[in-house]
């Protein structure tokens, strides 16, 4: 969503696990993107040609925790104080 917006594909920006299980490509089991569904995805026609030889797993974002992520907590300490 964000190369659609932006019309850039060299932005990359994490997700977290809740956004990633909005997408149905997520494993809550092992907290990262659900292989089977990705393999199954990469034999479509229409992610061979969007994604290219490095199928979609090639384009999804970084899984991060938020919580763990520095700029994050700085923000809410600001939002906080």
């Amino acid at each position: 969503v964000l190369h659609r917006w932006s019309g850039s594909q060299s932005i990359q920006m994490p997700i977290s696990y809740s956004e990633a299980s909005w997408t149905g490509l997520f494993n809550f089991s092992s907290c990262s993107w659900d292989s089977e569904v990705l393999e199954m995805l990469d034999s479509c026609d229409c992610i061979k040609a969007c994604c290219g030889d490095a199928g979609i797993a090639g384009v999804l974002p970084e899984l991060v925790d938020f919580d763990e992520v520095e700029w994050v907590k700085v923000s809410k300490m600001k939002s906080d104080g």
